[in-house]
């Protein structure tokens, strides 16, 4: 190739002299920034990297700036100490010499109610300030007892409830009652892991890949958040990743054993500089199983990436990869439960009737400050799965499942805000798309392996979701949110097994629906808030739910819709000592899908009428912190009242209106008692009281309510070059109470039971060393 300089000077001119033009601006300003030593930075929650508005810096007891709504600050250079200060969080102070982009993290002064920060409908604000049931479940309540799961911490939140075989096996989470229809996963509820949706576009959601250690959080929105997130009439949950390091590199090392065979490592490595951090985590787990074929093996990899190329710019990489499986030992009667409660059902073992999984996920975020009132947040990601299922437990209903599936999808939120004098406003709008391909082969089951292929399919699943909300602050006390979403999903099924010569093929394509919700929030004073809202959403039939074990399309099966309305108040008293939440609400609910049984073991589901969940929730918390020789006391209860109600079901000629709803509990209670000394040593009580629960529709058999205990004590030594060492030993179920870990509701032949484990101890140690 000839060597031009006149082709060389026609390029530049075109393109460079463009770009410098283009770049004259951000030059300009560099210069004058550098001219007047300014100093920038962003204030962010520690535990939630949520950015912090009104942060006051403070230099000798004066306030010399404050961070702007997107938690900026500015600030001429100082060669003192400048203090870091907001009510709720621990004074940060921070000398600002260096010319360079700042990122300070502020941490909360504990966990109480009131001042937790949440963007789980968009605003970031604490949770006080939201009109809405949020609630935030800290690191504090998730490793508070055994971190082997995440149904020790759920289940303490009012509202919900997770079921497990073994630890980390199967897994059930309802919010307010949707355990209903779900005989076993996850129905109802919209799940998220940061901002990429987890659960698949078909509504079912892979809990079992997230490591308590990973999580630095969740949020729990009860009650349909569809103007949002799209469909789930229980609510949608929001788990978020361990925050960025800053200037700081750690290591951790976890070990823990216990009884059944528990046995849990865990190696991670965190380092964080001034605009980039990463973190990668490996967990493994391996547990032998209280009961018979309740065996469970799981590793897990985790990566974060964070990258601030700039103040007004953030990329986060999140990922992960699974790869595990449980036994299934299937239900079994009470009788049979209190004579061996660990064995399982004969044909399971038999079937060797497990799962077996392969799960990766990649996302990528990127947040963009387009201007000062203008932002937007744009999602991508990918996910594969490999799935095994020998299946059985009945010699009349048993197979072989393999799957694989493939999935796309993102979501982008524009975020707008606009001031009309006193009043202020705040507009979200955006879009999710998710796609999905299923490939399912199904073989009989030859003593757990794969024997004559029955069925062969393939299925696209595609969702989209459509959202505008406006946040209106009519005046300083009382905030007005509006919403909208619009939903559509299909399922495109195609049957490429032909030898028993009838084509199953057919595309379903479920009616747009349009969910709008109404809240309010009004201040009464200045520690007293009052809620209200209005709110529909809708959950459509899973594709597993749709399809019959014998691979036909049932095109009659509709979506369940919902109107939830709800009450609430919360308080501030004591100076922020004492936090209170009490939410009334109720959910009714039209064409709710529920399961059926039928004697071979197969389990059906139809749109059977309607049901009326009324519901009253509380919590509270007392605690004092940092007093002469403790860290931390603290006292807190929740409460959930759930007398929820069939209106219109007819089943077997027989009417049920009245009835309970089978599988949930009457009331739950739980209640901690927390303390810390400075000494290094601590020690955490827990107390669960589950009422009285039916389990069955016609409300002929209930289980007694009960009550577990769990205690958990440890000691940690901060050592200067060694780092910190924590040993614990702690006691599930002290009690030795008996009890179901997962109810199988309306089991055939009165078999609801899959036994919790007796009691049983495990113990740890965590080291964690952090250098510069």
């Amino acid at each position: 190739m000839t060597y031009s300089p006149t082709l060389f000077v026609r390029k530049f001119s075109r393109a460079t002299c463009l770009r410098l033009l283009w770049l004259i601006p951000e030059i300009l300003l560099t210069l004058s920034l550098k001219s007047q030593t300014i100093r920038q930075g962003l204030v962010v929650d520690k535990t939630s990297q949520i950015p912090l508005a009104e942060v006051s810096l403070q230099l000798k007891g004066r306030e010399v700036s404050a961070t702007d709504d997107q938690g900026i600050f500015t600030l001429s250079a100082v060669q003192d100490t400048v203090y870091f200060i907001k009510e709720g969080f621990l004074p940060t102070a921070v000398i600002l010499t260096e010319e360079k982009f700042y990122r300070i993290q502020l941490e909360t002064t504990g966990y109480q109610l009131g001042s937790v920060w949440v963007t789980g409908y968009g605003e970031k604000r604490q949770s006080r300030e939201v009109a809405g049931s949020i609630s935030f479940i800290p690191v504090e309540i998730l490793t508070r007892n055994n971190e082997s799961s995440l149904a020790s911490a759920l289940n303490l939140e009012p509202g919900v409830s997770m079921d497990t075989r073994g630890i980390g096996g199967s897994s059930r989470i309802s919010i307010r009652g949707s355990v209903l229809r779900a005989p076993f996963g996850v129905r109802n509820i919209k799940t998220y892991w940061n901002d990429i949706p987890l659960t698949s576009p078909d509504g079912s959601t892979p809990v079992e890949v997230l490591d308590v250690f990973s999580l630095s959080g969740i949020e729990v929105l009860k009650g349909p958040a569809g103007s949002m997130y799209g469909a789930g009439t229980g609510g949608t949950l929001r788990f978020l990743s361990r925050p960025p390091l800053i200037q700081e590199k750690q290591l951790t090392a976890q070990l823990q054993v216990g009884e059944f065979g528990l046995g849990r490592q865990l190696l991670s490595f965190e380092e964080g500089g001034e605009n980039f951090s990463l973190s990668l985590a490996y967990a493994r787990t391996r547990y032998d199983g209280y009961r018979s074929q309740e065996d469970v093996s799981k590793d897990v990899l985790n990566l974060s990436m964070y990258w601030y190329p700039s103040e007004r710019r953030s990329i986060a990489v999140h990922a992960y990869h699974f790869d595990g499986g449980w036994g299934l030992p299937g239900s079994i009667s009470e009788e049979d439960a209190r004579e061996n409660p660990r064995q399982a059902v004969a044909f399971s073992e038999q079937a060797d009737a497990s799962l077996y999984r392969k799960r990766t996920r990649i996302g990528i975020t990127h947040t963009l400050q387009i201007a000062g009132n203008l932002a937007n947040k744009t999602t991508l990601y990918g996910n594969f799965t490999e799935k095994l299922n020998p299946f059985g437990t009945s010699a009349f209903f048993n197979g072989y499942k393999v799957e694989d599936a493939q999935g796309v999808g993102g979501r982008s939120v524009f975020d707008l805000k606009l001031s009309y004098g006193r009043i202020r406003q705040h507009l979200q709008a955006g879009v999710e798309f998710q796609r999905e391909l299923l490939g399912l082969n199904e073989y009989t089951n030859e003593n757990g392996q794969p024997g004559t292929l029955y069925e062969d399919s393939q299925t696209d699943f595609t969702s989209w979701l459509a959202f505008i909300q406006s946040e209106w602050a009519l005046s300083p006390q009382t905030i007005l949110t509006l919403g909208v979403s619009m939903n559509e999903l299909t399922y495109d099924h195609e049957d490429f097994f032909l030898a028993d010569s009838i084509d199953f093929s057919e595309k379903l394509r479920f009616d747009q629906v349009f969910l709008p919700r109404v809240a309010v929030l009004h201040h009464l004073s200045s520690t007293l808030t009052l809620h209200a809202s209005v709110s529909q959403g809708y959950s459509p039939p899973t594709f597993f739910e749709v399809i019959s074990p014998q691979g036909a399309v049932d095109l009659a099966l509709k979506p369940e819709k919902g109107t939830n309305y709800e009450l609430g108040l919360r308080a501030d008293l004591f100076k922020g000592k004492v936090n209170m939440e009490l939410t009334a609400y109720r959910m009714l609910l039209r064409d709710a899908i529920l399961p059926e049984t039928q004697p071979d073991g197969q389990t059906l589901f139809f749109n059977r009428g309607e049901t009326r969940q009324d519901g009253l929730e509380a919590k509270v918390l007392w605690q004092e912190r940092n007093q002469p020789s403790w860290e931390l006391l603290s006292i807190w209860a929740a409460y959930s009242y759930q007398p929820f109600e069939f209106q219109d079901y007819v089943k077997e000629g027989t009417q049920l209106e009245g009835n309970s709803l089978p599988g949930v509990p009457l009331h739950q209670l739980a209640v901690g008692v927390d303390a810390r000394h400075k000494a290094g040593w601590y020690s955490l009580l827990t107390f669960r009281q589950v009422g009285r629960t039916y389990l069955n529709d016609l409300n002929t058999d209930q289980f007694g309510a009960y009550s577990l205990l769990d205690v958990r004590a440890g000691y940690t030594l901060s050592m200067a070059k060694a780092g910190k060492v924590e040993i614990y030993l702690g006691v599930n179920n002290l009690t030795d109470t008996f009890y179901t870990s997962f109810w199988q509701i309306n089991g055939i032949r009165e078999r609801y039971f899959n036994p919790g484990p007796t009691r049983s101890f495990y113990g740890g140690l965590i080291w964690n060393i952090s250098w510069m």
